[in-house]
């Protein structure tokens, strides 16, 4: 079993984690913070993925960021001559390149928007989980 706790204040935070620390039986953890995600339309398609963090930093005049996280998740959509890449990046660099809005790569511009999931149990038709983790009654799909 899995319980959250959420404290008003950071010292509360630590005095709470101590203390269960000290009990065996219990394992205390703190969740992951996910990275922003964007997608970059109409990237080249000859243009690698390895490349890709290079080029938009270089391209842009976004050479003091070059420490910020930006990786490639996955590609959502390819045309014959250009792909909808997914990226994961962090929360300055998202910043910057979205006021930007249309991103120099290569001889192109690529557009750059949000990319947001929404995760939605196939199971039930709810939000927020999945059917593996569905405990509620199945809904048809059609008529719910």
């Amino acid at each position: 079993m899995v319980v959250f706790v959420e404290c008003r204040t950071e010292t509360d935070r630590d005095i709470l984690e101590k203390e269960l620390i000290k009990i065996s039986a219990l394992t205390v953890g703190r969740p992951k913070k996910k990275l922003p995600t964007l997608l970059l339309k109409f990237v080249p398609i000859e243009m690698e993925d390895a490349e890709i963090k290079s080029t938009i930093l270089q391209r842009n005049n976004l050479l003091h960021l070059s420490d910020s996280v930006l990786q490639k998740k996955f590609t959502k959509r390819s045309f014959d001559d250009a792909r909808h890449v997914v990226i994961e990046i962090s929360p300055c660099l998202r910043t910057e390149l979205l006021t930007i809005h249309k991103l120099k790569l290569q001889w192109s511009l690529c557009e750059v928007e949000d990319f947001i999931t929404v995760t939605r149990c196939h199971k039930c038709l709810g939000f927020g989980h999945t059917a593996r983790f569905c405990q509620n009654q199945a809904k048809c799909s059609l008529c719910a």
